[in-house]
This record gives structure tokens, C-alpha cells and sequence, in this order.
């Protein structure tokens, strides 16, 4: 099943799960879930925690030359990541392990 989001003229597309079990195997991994949780909070914008700044523009920081979620916000210049000030933050256990 999809479930349609109308934010600032574009169409987002959504796929909604009927079970975590189905989600997971959809997934398969990390990044896809990473992605999946960035899609569904920030409709493709990154949104800064800190400060609420929504930009584009946010440094996307990278760890051996790999992007893997973290942020820098161009405004206060604070590190940040889809999980950032949720019940995840700061776990550190693989999303699939909830």
C-alpha cells in the first residue's frame, strides 16, 4: 500500500508496512532503513534538531568516504542524524534490533 504526501508541490510516495517483520525484509539493510526513516520525518529535506533549520544544504558528513546519515546544519553548526532527540538517539544498537 502507498500513502501519498502533498509537501511543497511534490509527491511523495510512501510504501506503509502492515508489519516490522515486512518492513525489515523489504529494507534488508541499515542504510535502506536509515533511508526509509529520513524519507517518512523529512520528506527528502533534512530538518536540524537543534535549531530547526530546514535546508538542502546541510553538510552531509562522511565516515571513510562514506555518507552514512550524519549531518552538520549550516546554521548552528551542530552534528546531527534522522535519530537525533528520538527514543533512538544515541543507541547503539542496529535500527532493527526495535
Amino acid at each position: 500500500m502507498l500513502s501519498n504526501y502533498n509537501f511543497k508541490g511534490e509527491d511523495y510516495r510512501m510504501k506503509i508496512y502492515k508489519s516490522f517483520d515486512d518492513m525489515r525484509d523489504a529494507l534488508k539493510d541499515e542504510t535502506g532503513f536509515r533511508e526509509f526513516l529520513e524519507q517518512a520525518k523529512w520528506r527528502g529535506t533534512p530538518v536540524c534538531p537543534h535549531c530547526g533549520c530546514i535546508s538542502a544544504e546541510h553538510y552531509k558528513l562522511k565516515t571513510n568516504g562514506e555518507f552514512k546519515g550524519l549531518y552538520k546544519c549550516k546554521h548552528c553548526r551542530k552534528r546531527f542524524t534522522v535519530t537525533t532527540k528520538t527514543m533512538f538517539d544515541r543507541t547503539h544498537q542496529e535500527m532493527f534490533a526495535f
